[in-house]
């Protein structure tokens, strides 16, 4: 919802699919963020009972996807 004519938060809810659809995911918040916006958040809901490895697996994908950066 637009605060003062910009986002003021974007999210996106996701049920954790697999590396792929966390990529797709990844990409989908992504093209709705513009360079004005300052928060954006995405959200994955695990259904798996390993948790753990679904975390670590998640980290994976994040430090591998193209717009990653550690500042």
């Amino acid at each position: 919802m637009p605060y003062r004519g910009r986002n003021a938060f974007v999210a996106e809810c996701k049920i954790w699919n697999g590396p792929q659809k966390l990529t797709d995911a990844i990409d989908q918040l992504l093209k709705y963020l513009t360079w004005r916006d300052t928060k954006g958040a995405l959200i994955l809901f695990i259904r798996d009972s390993a948790a753990t490895n679904v975390i670590a697996s998640a980290g994976k994908v994040l430090r591998e996807h193209s717009a990653f950066r550690l500042e």
